[in-house]
């Protein structure tokens, strides 16, 4: 009986903290961001360098339609004293998708977000500032190996997240 009882205490244990973990994952900056949570499609200028990129232009390729989510993620070697990073969900096939994971956080010091794509070890990260409903700012690449880094301007422009179906399927006939 002794045996049975530590069982449905581990249980009872693990179960709490499975359940502890769902509502953990909603950051308390949440509401000091509630205005940047949404969609948006993603408009993007040439990058400045004029250096050919081949295969790795994949990690210069952010999603055509993408969420802002509330959802804290994990990010790697992240200094301490960020703020959590929070999901970005891409709502339309990209090129990037098998290479890159996103996230973003908010930039306390004005109304504004920065985004990082990355694999780790290449990608780019976004710098944007509010502009009515939408996000602009300037995307730079970065490098795991010695390569010129490359800058754009990007414009995140709010739309409706229910028109996203009718956008993913306009998009995605342009975008790979």
């Amino acid at each position: 009986m002794h045996g049975r009882m530590r069982c449905i205490v581990i249980a009872l244990i693990l179960s709490l903290s499975l359940a502890d973990r769902g509502s953990a994952q909603e950051p308390k900056s949440a509401e000091k961001v509630h205005w940047a949570i949404g969609c948006y499609v993603v408009e993007m200028g040439a990058w400045t360098s004029e250096i050919e990129m081949g295969l790795d232009s994949v990690f210069l390729t952010p999603p055509g339609v993408l969420f802002l989510d509330t959802t804290s993620v994990e990010v790697p070697l992240a200094p301490p004293d960020l703020p959590p990073a929070l999901r970005v969900v891409p709502l339309v096939p990209w090129a990037g998708a098998p290479y890159l994971a996103g996230s973003w956080r908010p930039i306390t010091s004005y109304e504004g977000v920065s985004l990082n794509w990355t694999n780790g070890f290449s990608g780019f990260f976004v710098n944007a500032e509010r502009r009515g409903e939408d996000l602009e700012g300037v995307a730079q690449s970065y490098w795991d190996f010695p390569r010129e880094d490359q800058t754009a301007e990007i414009r995140l422009r709010r739309i409706p997240c229910g028109s996203v179906r009718d956008l993913s399927r306009e998009l995605s006939g342009r975008r790979g």
